[in-house]
């Protein structure tokens, strides 16, 4: 059975991954951007 690579920008190839390992890291990834977004917002309202 061929494995399966999944590249997810910014990490390694991934061999065999599980749906959820991937939902997991998008759903982390999204936060951070979430995060830095509103960390950016506060900034430009406090100048």
């Amino acid at each position: 059975m061929p494995s399966t690579k999944i590249i997810i920008p910014g990490s390694k190839a991934l061999e065999n991954v599980s749906a959820s390992f991937i939902a997991n890291k998008v759903v982390a990834e999204v936060n951070q951007i979430s995060e830095n977004v509103k960390q950016y917002k506060s900034d430009l309202e406090s100048k």
